[in-house]
């Protein structure tokens, strides 16, 4: 689409730029959440232990973490990533399921977060 600018510039003009997007959760109180809020955990907490993870927050507002571990988690792991979910989460149930692998979706790209 072309337009013309008041100085009189007939150039393509871009409509919008789009970049990644991702699920927005909810906490506990309705407030809104980025699900990016998991990479940043995982790069930090856990990054040389969970391979790929997705968070999946269901109907009644709580959260299942879907992890696919690079060793074995300790009990500590788990309580770790509870704690970390909890800081950004606050008043929403969170449990971890360890899996053996995240499917990827029908685009080819794995969701990290999945918002029922």
């Amino acid at each position: 689409m072309f337009w013309i600018t008041s100085c009189g510039r007939s150039l393509p003009r871009i409509a919008s730029v789009e970049g990644r997007v991702t699920e927005t959760l909810r906490d506990g109180q309705g407030g809104r959440v980025s699900g990016l809020v998991f990479n940043v955990m995982f790069a930090s907490v856990l990054a040389a232990s969970v391979r790929q993870f997705q968070a999946v927050q269901h109907k009644d507002g709580s959260i299942t973490l879907k992890l696919v571990p690079q060793r074995p988690l300790a009990e500590s792991d788990h309580e770790a990533i509870k704690a970390t979910c909890t800081k950004y989460l606050k008043g929403v149930s969170v449990k971890t399921e360890i899996v053996s692998d995240i499917p990827v979706s029908k685009s080819g790209k794995r969701q990290v977060v999945v918002v029922e």
